[in-house]
């Protein structure tokens, strides 16, 4: 493109040497003038079309970053969510198998250490340093059994839990201030589950796991009730 500007910069110089004499109605000065204009009018219109397409290659230089930005903010926050989500899946696959896989090893165990796969990982999952797990007569709201773990500020709080004030709640999911309550889907036995913990994030995602260890706890509950407590005999 320089050259182009050489060029018209040549031709003004040389311009009064090669204009002798007037032409039509313009004299020699007019003429020259007339001639030297031109091609500074012809240099600027170059530099203004020059000048816009640098301008329009910038903006489009700088959507670009912007497409990629958003690319790149939208790429880490899949690989996050990925990650999340993968720690949860663990997380649900250690409680699946440590859970009591038969009646047998139902009967073997005794009070809260049926629900220690379960308290764990909703603590791991909601980051949670107090959980609470409730089993409450839907009937009269009373409190059937009841097992809290952590050392939170808030642990006195889910310790003290009324079972009617839960009953009456009539919610599944819901949040009073940093606590998270989960209520099971179903009931069994004419019990429901509910599952209370101190909720040290912001904002919870895929609340529903939640209820899936509320209802997981239901029913190892339902189970372990069994009419015959009884360990079955075995074979010799």
């Amino acid at each position: 493109m320089y050259w182009v500007y050489l060029f018209l910069f040549i031709c003004i110089v040389v311009t009064p040497e090669l204009i002798q004499d007037g032409i039509f109605f313009f004299s020699e000065d007019d003429f020259e003038s007339l001639l030297i204009f031109s091609f500074g009018m012809l240099g600027l219109l170059l530099y203004l079309g020059k000048e816009s397409a640098f301008l329009r290659a910038v903006r489009e230089k700088l959507s670009l970053q912007q497409e990629t930005n958003q690319i790149r903010k939208d790429l880490s926050q899949s690989y996050s969510y990925i990650g999340e989500m993968n720690r949860r899946i663990d997380i649900v696959k250690n409680m699946v198998v440590s859970l009591p896989q038969s009646k047998m090893e139902i009967f073997e165990k005794q009070g809260r250490e049926l629900y220690d796969p379960i308290i764990d990982a909703t603590a791991l999952l909601a980051q949670s340093d107090c959980v609470g797990l409730y089993f409450i007569s839907t009937e009269n709201g009373v409190l059937v059994e009841q097992y809290v773990v952590g050392d939170g500020e808030h642990i006195e709080t889910l310790r003290t839990l009324s079972g009617q004030r839960l009953i009456e709640a009539k919610k599944y999911l819901w949040e009073e201030g940093r606590l998270s309550f989960v209520r099971s889907p179903e009931d069994a036995l004419g019990v429901t589950a509910f599952i209370v913990f101190h909720k040290m994030k912001n904002r919870l995602e895929e609340t529903g796991i939640f209820q899936i260890l509320a209802a997981q706890a239901l029913f190892v509950f339902s189970v372990s009730q069994s009419p015959s407590k009884k360990v079955p005999p075995q074979d010799s």
